[in-house]
């Protein structure tokens, strides 16, 4: 692939600020609708459904988290999540020799909603939208190769058979549901991504992440429109990054 200069540039000061917002219009619009809705309706199903699907019932930090049972600096954060892995990855079937490891607990199988109830079209869907989003994050690394002048598939390489592609589904709760009842408002605290590579965020339906600027304690909004992501370099990137530009 061939990046134009205005290309090179726009990746070269995400590499300096560790935040991209990126477009991509190749990506199926009718996947990323469905994706879009399905999401919603996940958290509008009944209780029983989704604690059925609980993370306590997995050993692999995978399915469904309840609103007050995640904490970010101390405080209680007001949202529920739901949390995937490419299954079709080796990583997923937990290799013999890694699942006594800490990186092996975070191999294994999905926490499915019961098809009985749900039906299939839910499971089809975050299979495909993660399949399709490792493509997106296959030429995002590309443009960074070109943007450090790095060789041919340097960074790319490393998305090896057995590597973690993970998705999560993220409600916040709006304060006006639970205004006097916690202690808390946050939706998530203010927080860096320590582990992992990249982290692709999209919002649905409401505007809310916001990036710190370093110059100063401003935050500002960031823009979303049709299968347009935010791209947040997370500190496995970063260091990995730096190491492979140093000359």
């Amino acid at each position: 692939m061939v990046a134009n200069d205005a290309l090179i540039e726009a990746f070269q000061a995400g590499l300096a600020t560790h935040f991209l917002r990126i477009q991509d219009q190749s990506f199926p619009s009718e996947l990323h609708d469905r994706m879009c809705d399905m999401t919603l309706d996940a958290f509008a199903w009944p209780p029983e459904v989704k604690s059925a699907m609980s993370m306590a019932n997995s050993k692999h930090f995978l399915g469904f988290t309840g609103r007050g049972d995640e904490l970010t600096n101390d405080h209680v954060d007001n949202r529920e999540v739901f949390d995937f892995v490419l299954e079709s990855n080796q990583a997923a079937q937990a290799y013999p020799g890694q699942r006594h490891t800490e990186y092996g607990l975070l191999t294994g199988c999905n926490q499915w909603p019961d098809p009985s109830i749900i039906g299939e079209d839910f499971r089809l869907t975050v299979e495909q939208y993660m399949c399709h989003m490792r493509k997106v994050y296959l030429k995002v690394m590309e443009q960074l190769e070109i943007a450090l002048d790095l060789p041919i598939k340097a960074l790319r390489k490393l998305d090896t058979p057995d590597a973690l592609h993970r998705l999560k589904l993220i409600k916040y709760i709006p304060e006006n549901e639970f205004a006097g009842t916690w202690k808390t408002k946050q939706g998530v605290g203010a927080h860096q991504d320590e582990s992992g590579w990249l982290t692709f965020v999209q919002e649905i339906d409401e505007p809310g992440l916001q990036v710190h600027l370093r110059s100063g304690k401003e935050w500002i909004e960031v823009p979303f429109g049709p299968n347009t992501w935010g791209v947040n370099f997370g500190y496995s990137a970063v260091r990995h990054i730096e190491m492979r530009s140093c000359h």
